[in-house]
């Protein structure tokens, strides 16, 4: 992300993540993450929750938005890098939530019911 740095300052102080999201993808997981600018920023809640699904994943891409003026900014900023992308990230599955992703151990779960 520091190599991002340069790119992602810009993004956030134009209002640009305000609009156009980061999108993480690793594996099944699909996060997109913006910001909040001006006073509703002062008011807001940050979501902390944890996001199920990654645990099996072997890499991930973090794509960053390019707006037209900033273009060639964002691929200058993760040019070379293998984990940073300035393309439109792909389109998210439609029935996620019935991925073959794994969010219960059940081994675990059998052996905790089992020690009660």
């Amino acid at each position: 992300m520091q190599a991002a740095a340069p790119a992602g300052h810009i993004l956030i102080a134009g209002g640009h993540l305000d609009r156009l999201p980061l999108v993480l993808i690793a594996g099944t997981v699909h996060c997109e993450i913006t910001t909040i600018s001006g006073t509703p920023a002062l008011r807001a809640e940050e979501n902390l929750n944890a996001i199920p699904g990654a645990a099996a994943a072997t890499t991930f891409t973090i794509h960053l938005p390019a707006p037209d003026p900033l273009k060639q900014v964002v691929a200058d900023a993760v040019a070379g890098h293998a984990r940073l992308s300035h393309e439109e990230p792909p389109v998210p599955e439609k029935n996620a939530s019935s991925s073959s992703a794994t969010l219960v151990d059940a081994a675990a779960l059998r052996k905790a019911v089992a020690g009660r």
